[in-house]
């Protein structure tokens, strides 16, 4: 399951309080660095801190549904190893993961953002999780958490781009003139037709 939407790190920013305001959620950062141990944020400031040096990137487990985390060793080829000085990685691993994706900049725009999971058909049919990974998520209870989420985004935002919805701070930029989206393919501004108000 995949859901597009545009996001000012202010923006996501509010994504972030959300998902960490939601009973038993953790946020954590699913690859490593080189040669360090997984990093969970415990706190709201570590979250902040976070998106503040420049890494939007982190993975959210609503732990209630069930889906404990795998860990899985990496280990880096010769090449990679002597360039960067590590042995290698870990990576935690779920089938009950909300991982978000930031398509970053293209040609100077704001690109699209994206929460992404697997639905319970998708991971055991076209993941590589064991059956009983899989099985031991309340899928019911996974699929809620991430409606609540995309109901919480599209809420925030007046307007849309296609089907993603913008927030609010990237709307307000856009307006402004002090930003550009990218809508896959082409720069759009705030007086493009591609942009429709958001229905809820």
């Amino acid at each position: 399951m995949e859901f597009d939407f545009f996001a000012t790190d202010t923006d996501l920013l509010q994504v972030w309080q959300w998902l960490y305001d939601m009973p038993e959620m953790r946020l954590l950062e699913s690859y490593s660095e080189p040669d360090e141990p997984n990093k969970w944020f415990n706190s709201w400031e570590e979250i902040e801190a976070r998106l503040r040096s420049g890494n939007r990137h982190m993975t959210a487990w609503p732990s209630a549904v069930g889906g404990m985390p795998r860990v899985q060793d990496v280990v880096f080829n010769a090449e990679t190893q002597q360039k960067l000085g590590a042995r290698g990685r870990t990576v935690l691993r779920s089938a009950a993961f909300i991982d978000y994706i930031w398509f970053g900049e293209q040609r100077g725009c704001l690109g699209a953002s994206s929460l992404t999971c697997w639905s319970e058909k998708g991971a055991a049919q076209r993941s590589d999780f064991r059956e009983d990974m899989v099985a031991e998520v309340d899928w019911k209870a996974f699929r809620s958490t991430f409606g609540k989420i995309q109901r919480q985004i599209r809420k925030s935002a007046s307007h849309k781009l296609h089907e993603a919805p913008i927030m609010p701070d990237a709307w307000r930029r856009t307006v402004n003139r002090e930003i550009e989206l990218w809508g896959w393919g082409e720069a759009v501004g705030s007086e493009s037709p591609h942009l429709r108000p958001v229905t809820v």
